[in-house]
């Protein structure tokens, strides 16, 4: 007799995502415009259970960001279901997703890029990663890595599952 976890993908994924809004409820709402700055928050659903919520903190106006392009790299044979961009007027256009299955098993990486009309801004990319494992059992990851630069720079964060 084989022992079969009771939830499907889909549920976990569903599951995922809502436990990834609750934790950051807690925090400022999805995008923003401030007196200081931006913020752009999309979040990545892998077939794989995974979900991965990046969100870029920008030192300038809204009207100041050319591009913010987010690459996210997940295991082979691992698929983006589903990308939810910042629901900002701002933003709109401005947010460029690309996904790639070429990272080794359980390694995904992002790569936060943001380039501005003005030089030496400080952007910050926190990703925030939620898995689920499947072998027998379910069981539940979560990680959290800022990284700090500025604009036109490669902001990188590695997360193992």
């Amino acid at each position: 007799m084989t022992f079969r976890p009771f939830l499907s993908k889909r549920i976990l994924n569903l599951f995922s995502l809502f436990l990834l809004m609750a934790m950051s409820a807690s925090q400022t709402p999805i995008a923003e415009a401030a007196i200081g700055g931006c913020r752009a928050d999309p979040v990545f659903i892998l077939s794989d259970g995974t979900t991965l919520d990046v969100t870029v903190e920008i030192n300038t106006q809204i009207s100041e960001v050319k591009t913010i392009r987010y690459e996210v790299h997940g295991p082979q044979g691992v698929s983006l279901i589903k990308s939810i961009s910042t629901p900002t007027l701002g933003f709109k256009g401005k947010e460029v997703i690309v996904y790639y299955a070429d990272a080794r098993p359980n390694q995904y990486w992002t790569d936060t890029w943001v380039e501005t009309t003005s030089n030496n801004i400080g952007v910050t990319a926190y990703t925030t990663f939620v898995g689920f494992s499947y072998w027998g059992y379910v069981a539940l990851s979560a990680q959290y890595h800022p990284v700090s630069g500025f604009n036109a720079q490669h902001l990188i964060a590695n997360l193992t599952k």
